[in-house]
């Protein structure tokens, strides 16, 4: 999975919700509002509850929170430019590298658990180098707290096994640190 099947992902969002656009535009409006708006959520269900929070407005309206986004897009064709609805998609998008099985029934092991299994099959001699230098490269990983959310999720993974491995042999050792950048 890559950028571009987010961008095929935003695409269907906007479609699903019935916003208007030209359809020989769909692909660059997509690809345009995934990295222009696109970033990684801390976790999806809070995010959730912050988009469709309704507040009071001065004049005694209720309104959707403000996290939705207007994006305006000027058609190739030259007509007048379109106002589009940025929303769940923002975050979505990017999920699907935590939560694959959510968008396609061919991938279902999420990017921390990869790069466990990775360093898990090296020599245990490098294990803690490699976790402590994870380095990100693509333009997918330039979303807003990719890394913090991988790094937080690679290291919970590694604490875990720790975690396990100290309740067997009933001694501690030393923590693994890991670092993503």
């Amino acid at each position: 999975m890559a950028g571009r099947d987010i961008t095929k992902f935003v695409r269907q969002q906007l479609l699903d919700r019935k916003e208007r656009f030209p359809g020989e535009d769909a692909m660059e409006i997509a690809r345009t509002i995934k990295e222009k708006y696109g970033y990684v959520c801390k976790d999806v269900v809070a995010e959730f509850k912050k988009f469709d929070e309704k507040k009071k407005g001065d004049d005694g309206k209720w309104y959707l929170s403000n996290k939705y986004k207007k994006y305006m897009h000027k058609p190739s064709s030259g007509a007048a430019p379109i106002e589009i609805d940025v929303g769940y998609e923002r975050f979505l998008g990017p999920e699907m590298f935590f939560h694959p099985e959510f968008f396609h029934n061919d991938y279902s092991t999420p990017l921390d658990e990869i790069i466990d299994k990775a360093i898990q099959s090296c020599p245990m001699d490098y294990r803690r180098k490699l976790y402590k230098n994870i380095t990100l490269s693509g333009g997918s990983t330039m979303f807003d707290n990719f890394d913090k959310r991988l790094q937080k999720l690679v290291q919970q993974r590694v604490d875990n096994r720790l975690e396990a491995y100290w309740k067997m042999v009933g001694a501690k050792t030393t923590p693994i640190e890991v670092s993503v950048n």
